[in-house]
């Protein structure tokens, strides 16, 4: 016996920790995510006016309609664009990257119908 088995020892150890850090890591970014979902559902009920729901459609983009003015977006994940539109406010398209850009996009989009000058 020499130092092949402490050498088999370090390897498998070793590893195991290596496994260890990165599972770790991913647990941690799940409850921060877990986290920033709970705080913006907490935003929104907090202030209606941010309050809106989303709807896949048959074609695969994604509707998401302001539960009390007339606001709408569609979000098309294969162009990577979001389609915004309000009889109060000069429609508008924005690049979004995913579905979480774009409800991003569409609440920037309710905060200029409701805020439309923050400085003032």
């Amino acid at each position: 016996m020499g130092i092949g088995p402490l050498l088999l020892v370090l390897v498998l150890g070793g590893s195991a920790f290596l496994l260890y850090v990165c599972t770790i890591g991913r647990a941690k970014h799940g409850e921060e995510i877990v986290q920033a979902e709970n705080d913006l559902a907490e935003l929104r009920a907090s202030n209606p006016e941010y309050n809106f729901e989303s709807y896949e459609l048959d074609d695969g983009t994604i509707k998401f309609v302001h539960n009390q003015i007339d606001v709408t977006a569609i979000f098309d994940p294969d162009k990577k664009l979001l389609h915004l539109k309000s009889p109060d406010r000069k429609n508008a398209t924005e690049d979004c990257r995913s579905q979480e850009d774009a409800e991003m996009a569409f609440e920037d989009y309710l905060r200029g119908i409701y805020d439309p000058n923050p400085a003032d």
